[in-house]
């Protein structure tokens, strides 16, 4: 059997209680720091090309962090969309979509319905003419829709693996080093 004696164990104990909150706090920045660097791959890589091209920009924008948060030992920070149709582009989509009925604008000719002529107390005319110059009007219908999975997040995390490896290891040495 092998013996050890630490000599100042009370500066090596008041140590390890003071290491244990540099080190949370120390984690929750640089979970906070792995959760921008996915972000920003996202954003930049996928959003801008390589997954999706942008059109508006509001996908891009909708990418957010939510933490980072502490609960117990662990110590979260999660990247997503609060975007409608984030999470139809990342997961694909297949099924059945339905369409209300409205107007759209037609550029190429006039469109004909059914028109009031005028209206009587005892009857209405009507006739088939121009309705509007332009308009279309759209019935409500349905119809199937496949579109394959055009991911942004998951892959923005698998590039960004060693990077988020990488910041929680610089965070855990800063804490055991003091801070420093």
């Amino acid at each position: 059997m092998i013996t050890g004696t630490v000599i100042g164990s009370e500066i090596v104990v008041a140590n390890f209680h003071g290491a244990s909150a540099r080190v949370r706090e120390a984690m929750k920045t640089s979970v906070g720091v792995a959760a921008a660097i996915v972000r920003r791959r996202a954003r930049d890589h996928y959003l801008n090309g390589a997954a999706l091209h942008v059109r508006s920009g509001n996908l891009g924008r909708s990418v957010v962090i939510d933490g980072p948060q502490v609960s117990g030992n662990e110590i979260t920070a999660t990247v997503g969309t609060n975007s409608v149709y984030g999470k139809f582009w990342e997961r694909g989509f297949s099924g059945e979509v339905k369409v209300r009925g409205h107007i759209r604008k037609v550029k190429t000719r006039d469109t004909t319905g059914i028109v009031k002529i005028r209206a009587l107390k005892t009857r209405t005319n009507i006739k088939w003419g121009t309705t509007s110059e332009g308009v279309g009007f759209v019935k409500a219908h349905k119809y199937q829709l496949n579109v394959q999975p055009r991911p942004f997040l998951a892959p923005a995390l698998a590039d960004s693996r060693e990077a988020v490896r990488l910041t929680i290891l610089q965070g855990l040495t800063r804490a055991f080093a003091g801070g420093r």
